[in-house]
């Protein structure tokens, strides 16, 4: 049920000066960029999103999940 995710998107290693993540109305991550990709200073990125989803069940019973994901970006 979407008004009970709370999900934290946060990109694990490197490229956070290129890349944002942005959550929409839904509660889910878009891949924003930053700035222009060049393809001759680089033509890939690879890096890791986690998600923690800090889903609210009634009070006596919280929980938490948390997942990984390799994005690969390739520039052409």
């Amino acid at each position: 049920e979407i008004k009970n995710k709370k999900p934290t998107f946060t990109i694990q290693s490197g490229y956070k000066d290129a890349f944002s993540i942005q959550l929409n109305d839904d509660k889910d991550g878009n891949l924003l960029l930053k700035k222009p990709l060049d393809y001759e200073t680089r033509s890939n990125y690879v890096f890791t999103v986690e998600v923690n989803d800090d889903v609210r069940f009634p009070a006596d019973n919280s929980k938490t999940a948390v997942t990984r994901a390799e994005v690969t970006l390739i520039v052409v």
